[in-house]
């Protein structure tokens, strides 16, 4: 006799299993995430102009949209968490497409949030997580104290693909400048949803994190390459993100009030 698991466990499956397959398309095809994360480890002379804008690439790709999959798929529960951080990538998208002119980003959000309603669509019930605000003055603060940096880098990157600077680095079809802003304005956003909203604290603000870490270190690395910095910017970006992973890991900085 055929076990009839209750229809909503089937959903939750169909919503992990979606998840998983999304965090994969992000992260290898089409979205070429890790692809473009590899070339930044040890890059060869054909990369090494290019290093910041192809993390860039893959970290919104892998990290911020990935990585918000697979949060999906293992706690589906907690899907709204991971839903907000997707939603607000795509918003940043849709803004670059226009600021940066380059319409294929507006398609790249789409897509993401397009993959979100599928997602929330299969779960097919209600989610643990509730929609209030309550504000971390610390991380506020910390939000805030950067919210200009990243934004002015937003503008500098967008700026660079309506003028067409060099180096052109494309992948599916879009110059990385314009994903470049749209991260930096992802940055932006991001941290002001972790600042305000304690469900969501500790992944996204792991992932605003670990992302203007790593940018920095690349930006570090290779200061006269595309979407680099400076030296001392970098070092700031990577502290900023120190700071921001320490603040939402400490003890009950996740606990609504």
């Amino acid at each position: 006799m055929a076990w009839d698991y209750p229809s909503f466990e089937k959903s939750e499956v169909k919503g992990r299993l979606a998840g998983a397959l999304f965090a994969v398309s992000w992260a290898v095809l089409p979205g070429f995430g890790v692809i473009d994360l590899s070339v930044t480890v040890q890059p060869t002379d054909e990369f090494r102009g290019a290093v910041p804008v192809d993390a860039g690439w893959g970290l919104l790709t892998t990290v911020l949209l990935g990585g918000a999959f697979v949060w999906t798929a293992l706690r589906p529960h907690q899907f709204a968490i991971a839903a907000v951080q997707i939603v607000t990538v795509g918003l940043a998208l849709t803004v670059s497409a226009v600021a940066g002119s380059e319409s294929g980003a507006f398609v790249l959000g789409a897509l993401a949030v397009s993959e979100v309603l599928v997602v929330g669509t299969l779960l097919a019930r209600e989610h643990d997580t509730a929609f209030s605000i309550d504000v971390s003055w610390p991380l506020a603060a910390t939000a805030a104290i950067a919210a200009g940096a990243w934004f002015a880098y937003a503008a500098d990157m967008w700026a660079a693909n309506r003028q067409d600077r060099a180096p052109e680095e494309i992948t599916m079809g879009m110059n990385h400048w314009a994903i470049q802003g749209a991260l930096g304005l992802a940055i932006v956003l991001l941290a002001s949803v972790v600042a305000l909203w304690a469900p969501g604290r500790r992944f996204i603000g792991i992932s605003t994190a670990a992302v203007a870490i790593y940018l920095g270190v690349s930006s570090y690395r290779f200061p006269d390459a595309a979407g680099a910095y400076g030296q001392t910017w970098s070092v700031l970006s990577v502290a900023w993100g120190v700071v921001t992973a320490i603040l939402v890991l400490l003890p009950g900085s996740a606990v609504s009030g």
